[in-house]
């Protein structure tokens, strides 16, 4: 098999040499077996290019194998050079040597992937018995237990398999299954993954191939997928809506592509572009529908200084991060395609990349800067064309921006700022000019850790806060790629307050004549469930900030109500929700209204996506996250606070909604908003555990909840708020931010199956008594189609297809009247909505009703809009029934039976007899009219069921 030359050490003792000429070696393994002193050697054979690395290019098991590559490479490579090349021409043709041996590396991995595509699917489908499911990658690994059970872990798409043949031991994990996932260290070595599953059981995969942290990434994606599923069910049976109809995007992942549909293995360069968009996505402060093009390692050239690092191309931005181990310095970059003027290449391997703003990228791309060159310019060239858009800021007052007031909680007026206040003012505007002077500043700015985070801990300038606040949360970059403007969702939100006005006056009406309580405070929009709620918006008005004289003028509250409308239209899955009118208030004081409104789009939709949905799982999850930190770093208080029954979700909630404003002084807010958009969420953790700490002495004395929950509604005082941010910041350097994301994940699993439990428990309830089915058997109807939801999550629309396959389940009887499921599906779903409630009734009607009860239902199927039914179409219904009933009935007496039946009704066609047409007795009849010739007699019961011992133990016809 050809490989990429990858670099070996000289001949060894453990090698010798089976053929050789001026540029290649034929080696052969001397070991007999692939295991040597325990491990697992490369394969027996080997050719390596002789140059200064010695590396391999082709490896084999056989000798027959490995002849074959030396022969091709004597056939097709060295009949130019039969001759001996002179020394100055060596390195230029081992060169060459090396390029065409990569391209055959590339075209033989290509055809290894199929190989393994094919017998590792028959092998994973025969030995778990998936045939359907699709395969991703295998490892190689051990399950421990007490002793180490070597065997292969197979991950496909919905489960994680494992294998061992020597005890024929098989472990089969659904991902939706899985409570926890983490890195462990085993017997010394930091190299295995613990996964604990719903019923608590653990299981240790350990790795010794070094393959754990790709493993790791690969199931940590598939897992975040199969929670994204698993949310979207439960917000939707919630909602009693289908997760096809809900707009919402995905919060971890899309679904999973693979150009090749056929193929049931997924290749593992699949899964390294997974690794490559993870980095990607948690980096950079990009929106969410920022996809990743490619990836490459380079350097940024930095006062003349190169920085190891990598290069991200998207279709909208060039993105740079210096590597792990830079030491020189560290570094992001996030350069917008639109605002470039020029891409130009330099000598060597250097790439410039001028803006129209006059700043200059300079970037070495190594050996394949043409390659790099080439993508980024057509990319680029895409939107060369377009302009960059410009944004006006505020101008309340002369400095840009609003004055703020002192302080949160206290009303008294302003006083000028201390001697000692300005001069450490003057120095941090002094550090930011330093910085902007030396890492830039215009539209591009160069983010230099730790630098940055100890300036934007200081505090940000208020002259600055506009600027800054759009580049660390990414809502300049969403503004500049989006598609859609601020003004036209204004046009619209102001057209749905205009209807919101009149409807709520027609319900002002409606309560005064006493006809009812109005529906004007909600509006339905054009999408289906999605609400407009702007009598809700209308009343915080007045409330928001009511101590800042900006909300007291018309211009203030005007500019704050417009944002809010225009977001609740740009995103009605979110809508509106309290707390959001503090943080656009605090926004406006700075920013622009379309500023104010791309800047809460961020933090709704891409920072916080999960805290300001309907259901708001984000904040019950941060609630977990606080407890599990109070319990790690404030031990003893937590178990007292444990101790008094303390609720810590009514003291906490507000915090991550509002940031702790209205806790804190609005100074101290800013700061902590500041360090939020640079740091993300973990400032909010360390600022409630810092404020826990503040008040620890007092709540160790009290053995109340009615005592400790005061402590926590009362404002903080001012003079403590230096103390409070510096403790904050002492936790932020101690908190984990891969322990963070994993309770995350586990906090976010136990709250979806909460949401769930809740949502079958009271679905259960409400069904009880409108069908057929007892508890046990409801129960399993609802856990089906609940897997069904699940399976359909990622779908666009909810197919008629996956829906006739569904019902057959329960009613296989019908798989050759398929043409009856169609009307049944478009009546379960009316008003873009599954009525699930419906879809059980039936399906208990038609498993464990009685006769009378299924004929009907059968005779509605066919019935016309005018509730009539022809002979054909009691022919149907009959023909329905009896299949039902398993009985097997021929066409003739079908046909003779509803002959029958409308000869004894004789009804005649009243439309047509006043038409003037002929009259025609019994073409028409009822569903009541048919009932009471067949049902009312036992006809039908003695037709359908002709052996009395199938139906003598049925409810009789009612």
């Amino acid at each position: 098999m050809w490989i990429n030359p990858i670099e070996t050490t000289a001949k060894t003792t453990f090698w010798e040499v089976l053929k050789e000429n001026q540029f290649f070696q034929l080696l052969k393994h001397k070991a007999s077996s692939l295991l040597f002193f325990g491990m697992i050697t490369p394969q027996h054979y080997r050719i390596v290019l002789r140059n200064k690395n010695n590396e391999a290019v082709a490896v084999a098991d056989t000798l027959d194998e490995i002849d074959v590559h030396w022969h091709w490479l004597e056939s097709n490579l060295l009949y130019a050079f039969r001759k001996n090349v002179a020394a100055s021409d060596y390195e230029g043709v081992i060169e060459f040597f090396k390029l065409t041996i990569e391209g055959l590396a590339k075209k033989s991995l290509s055809e290894q992937e199929e190989k393994l595509s094919l017998s590792l699917s028959n092998s994973f489908a025969q030995l778990f018995n998936l045939p359907t499911e699709k395969l991703f990658t295998s490892y190689y690994s051990s399950l421990w237990k007490r002793i180490h059970w070597q065997g292969t872990l197979y991950i496909s798409e919905n489960y994680l398999c494992f294998s061992c043949g020597l005890i024929e031991q098989k472990i089969k994990i659904l991902f939706k299954e899985i409570t926890s996932l983490n890195k462990t260290w085993t017997h010394f070595f930091d190299n295995s993954i613990t996964i604990t599953t719903i019923n608590n059981q653990e299981y240790v995969f350990i790795f010794f191939n070094l393959k754990r942290d790709e493993c790791y990434s690969t199931l940590q994606h598939l897992w975040k997928i199969a929670l994204d599923r698993m949310l979207r069910v439960a917000e939707s049976s919630l909602d009693n809506q289908t997760p096809s109809q809900k707009k919402r995007a995905s919060q971890f992942y899309p679904p999973i592509e693979d150009n090749n549909p056929q193929k049931s293995y997924l290749p593992s360069r699949i899964i390294q572009r997974w690794t490559a968009e993870d980095k990607f996505e948690q980096a950079f402060r990009l929106p969410k529908t920022e996809k990743l093009i490619c990836d490459y390692e380079s350097q940024f050239i930095f006062n003349y200084w190169p920085v190891n690092g990598t290069i991200y191309l998207s279709h909208n931005f060039i993105c740079f991060q210096t590597a792990k181990d830079e030491k020189s310095a560290c570094f992001k970059i996030v350069l917008p395609l639109i605002i470039i003027k020029s891409i130009a290449q330099l000598k060597e391997d250097l790439v410039k990349i001028s803006t129209k703003v006059s700043q200059k990228f300079y970037f070495s791309l190594g050996e394949r800067r043409n390659e790099i060159h080439r993508i980024i310019s057509e990319v680029w060239k895409l939107l060369a064309s377009e302009e960059l858009p410009t944004t006006n800021e505020a101008p309340a007052c002369s400095d840009g921006i609003r004055p703020l007031l002192p302080s949160s909680s206290s009303s008294s007026p302003s006083s000028p700022p201390s001697p000692s206040l300005l001069i450490v003012r003057n120095q941090v505007k002094t550090a930011w000019s330093k910085y902007f002077a030396k890492y830039g500043r215009s539209v591009v700015l160069i983010q230099s850790s730790p630098r940055l985070k100890n300036l934007v801990r200081c505090g940000i300038p208020d002259d600055l806060r506009a600027e800054l606040w759009q580049y660390l949360s990414g809502s300049r970059h969403k503004s500049i790629t989006s598609k859609k403007t601020y003004e036209m969702y204004l046009r619209h939100a102001e057209e749905a307050c205009r209807m919101g006005t009149t409807t709520r006056r027609a319900d002002e009406e409606q309560k005064s004549s006493g006809e009812g309580e109005g529906e004007g405070e909600k509006m339905a929009t054009k999408s289906g469930n999605q609400r407009f709620v702007v009598g809700e918006i209308e009343r915080d008005l007045a409330r928001t900030l009511p101590e800042h004289p900006f909300y007291h003028s018309e211009e203030g509250l005007l500019s704050l109500k417009n944002v809010l409308l225009a977001f609740s239209l740009s995103n009605p899955e979110i809508g509106y929700c309290q707390s959001m009118n503090i943080l656009v208030a605090l926004f406006l004081l700075y920013l622009s209204e379309e500023n104010a409104f791309w800047l809460l789009s961020s933090l709704c939709e891409d920072l916080r996506p999960d805290n300001y949905y309907r259901h708001m799982i984000g904040t019950l999850v941060d609630q977990t996250i606080l407890e599990r930190l109070l319990k790690d770093h404030l031990p003893d208080l937590s178990d007292h606070l444990i101790k008094c029954q303390v609720p810590l979700n009514v003291i906490s909630q507000s915090w991550f909604y509002c940031f702790f404003l209205n806790y804190v002084p609005l100074e101290t807010g800013l700061r902590i908003i500041d360090c939020f958009f640079f740091e993300g969420s973990n400032i909010l953790f360390a600022v409630g555990i810092a404020l826990f700490l503040h008040h620890a002495p007092t709540i160790m004395t009290m053995s109340q909840a009615d005592e400790i929950v005061p402590l926590f509604k009362a404002p903080l005082p001012e003079q403590h708020t230096t103390d409070l941010m510096n403790a904050a910041f002492d936790f932020m350097d101690l908190l984990s931010e891969d322990k963070i994301q994993e309770t995350r994940y586990q906090s976010k699993f136990k709250t979806i199956q909460e949401m769930e439990f809740t949502t079958k428990s009271s679905c259960l309830r409400k069904l009880q008594n409108k069908t057929e089915f007892n508890e046990a058997e409801l129960e399993t109807v609802y856990d089906r189609f609940q897997l069904e939801l699940e399976n359909q999550a990622c779908s666009d629309l909810l197919q008629e297809d996956t829906f006739k396959s569904f019902f057959l389940t329960f009613v296989p009887q019908w798989k050759d009247r398929q043409d009856l499921i169609k009307p049944f599906f478009k009546e379960c779903c009316l008003s873009n909505r599954f009525d699930f409630d419906k879809f059980v009734s039936v399906i208990g009607l038609l498993q464990k009703g009685s006769l009378h009860k299924q004929f009907r239902f059968c005779c509605q199927l066919h019935q016309s809009t005018e509730g009539y039914l022809d002979r054909g179409d009691l022919y149907n219904s009959l023909d329905a029934l009896i299949r039902l009933e398993g009985g097997d009935v021929s066409t003739k007496d079908l046909g003779m039976f509803s002959t029958m039946v409308f000869e004894k009704i004789r009804r005649p066609n009243q439309d047509k007899e006043s038409s003037g047409q002929e009259d025609k007795k019994g073409t028409l009849a009822t569903i009541d009219e048919i009932e009471n010739e067949t049902l009312n007699k036992p006809i039908l019961e003695i037709f359908v069921r002709p052996d009395p011992n199938a139906w003598t133990n049925r409810p009789p016809s009612q």
